[in-house]
């Protein structure tokens, strides 16, 4: 998973407003935009609060996120139905806004990688290395990812590398590839999903749906009518984290993809289920290390992969206890680990006797 540099100074209350926020026609231009496209979220109304946590997971302080409204883009309906949107992150710093370019492309989120890219510049496609398809009208609804997958394993698998897909309309998407040949190649076998669009791509093709400058009047719009817009930032307890200069309390259930969480659990409510019975493994553990008088912080750094292997456990693979260490004081937090574990497990027995 993408990991960005710890931010040297820290964050405090002042970065919050950066110079000129408050006094400026167009508020959000003392901030800095980056482009997110391809962002999974279930629900529409919970997508800037998963945006922020990402965000903050990765140790960047996102404050306004702005999504476009389906009165001003019929793209919206797309996105509505396959629950994968696009959106314009501000942040406080520029060096943030430059490393969340440099580090969080192509980062996955639940099995989707993530389209990050400036918010005010255009960054255009090699047409050296680069196809516009036109998807097939049976088709029009298959994300950015199946796509990508579809024409890698078509074309030769590991040996072809894309290094950007975008979809800009229901039948139109656009993908760079690592070099000419992987090109050449996933032209040549071809995909079920799409057909090339003849000709050469246009160089003036830009990776970014839209950018600041296209959506300046809607987001005034929006600010006018809602003007706690520029208000929005993190939660309480990852602000303050931020503060710290320390990981976030962010449970980073994206880091398994969906399809392979639940794979033996079938269904939308079945998947539910799985998150549902991990995140209490979790509240389990941290609730009894409050009780031992045990650092929670402390456990997670010993078992930094803790959130993925609950989800697994928790889907039905199989449980791999921890075999204590003999130490003391490490013995404490592998007895927490197991803990949840035995709660997991617990709860599938009483399952399977059903």
């Amino acid at each position: 998973m993408a990991q960005v540099p710890a931010r040297n100074p820290k964050y405090s209350a002042a970065d919050l407003w950066p110079p000129g926020s408050k006094d400026r026609d167009f508020p959000p231009a003392a901030f800095f935009p980056v482009y997110v496209g391809n962002f999974l979220c279930q629900q529409r109304a919970e997508l800037v609060a998963r945006v922020q946590q990402y965000f903050a997971s990765k140790g960047l302080l996102a404050r306004m996120v702005f999504v476009r409204s389906a009165q001003n883009d019929p793209f919206q309906s797309y996105q509505d139905k396959t629950k994968l949107y696009d959106c314009l992150v501000y942040l406080t710093r520029q060096r943030d806004a430059q490393d969340a370019v440099k580090y969080l492309h192509r980062d996955k989120y639940y099995g989707h990688r993530l389209n990050v890219f400036p918010g005010r510049v255009p960054q255009f496609f090699d047409p050296a290395k680069s196809v516009q398809y036109t998807i097939r009208k049976h088709s029009g609804s298959v994300t950015e990812q199946v796509l990508e997958n579809e024409l890698v394993q078509s074309s030769g698998g590991s040996t072809t590398v894309v290094v950007c897909t975008v979809k800009h309309s229901q039948q139109e998407a656009f993908v760079e590839f690592s070099d000419p040949a992987s090109m050449e190649r996933a032209i040549q076998r071809g995909s079920g999903l799409c057909s090339v669009r003849p000709g050469h791509m246009d160089s003036n093709q830009p990776r970014q749906r839209f950018l600041e400058q296209h959506v300046q009047s809607e987001m005034m719009f929006h600010i006018t009518a809602n003007p706690r817009f520029m208000f929005l930032m993190p939660e309480g307890a990852i602000l303050e984290a931020l503060y710290k200069g320390i990981r976030p309390p962010v449970w980073e259930e994206w880091k398994v993809d969906q399809i392979d969480t639940t794979r033996d659990l079938r269904g939308r409510k079945q998947e539910k289920r799985v998150k549902r019975l991990a995140r209490k493994a979790i509240r389990k553990v941290e609730k009894k290390a409050a009780k031992r008088g045990l650092s929670v912080r402390r456990w997670r750094d010993r078992f930094p992969e803790v959130d993925e292997e609950y989800l697994e456990a928790a889907s039905g693979e199989p449980i791999l206890y921890v075999r204590s260490s003999g130490r003391r004081e490490s013995s404490k937090y592998d007895d927490l680990y197991n803990l949840g574990l035995e709660y997991i497990a617990k709860k599938w027995r009483s399952k399977l006797q059903r």
